[in-house]
């Protein structure tokens, strides 16, 4: 299907919305203000991505 090929579709289970667009406001501004509770799961996202400067606090 020619569609297909013109609109992949990327699965990140797991990964919430929010988190996302945080993680992508990272890459973009280099800095991001979350809550202090999107902390965590938003470490885990960048180390599964292996998102330089999050990645790397996350150990």
């Amino acid at each position: 299907d020619l569609s297909a090929l013109q609109h992949p579709v990327i699965v990140l289970p797991g990964m919430e919305y929010a988190n996302l667009c945080a993680l992508v406001t990272f890459m973009y501004n280099g800095e991001v203000n979350i809550y202090q509770e999107q902390l965590p799961a938003l470490l885990a996202m960048a180390d599964t991505l292996h998102i330089r400067g999050l990645a790397d606090i996350a150990g």
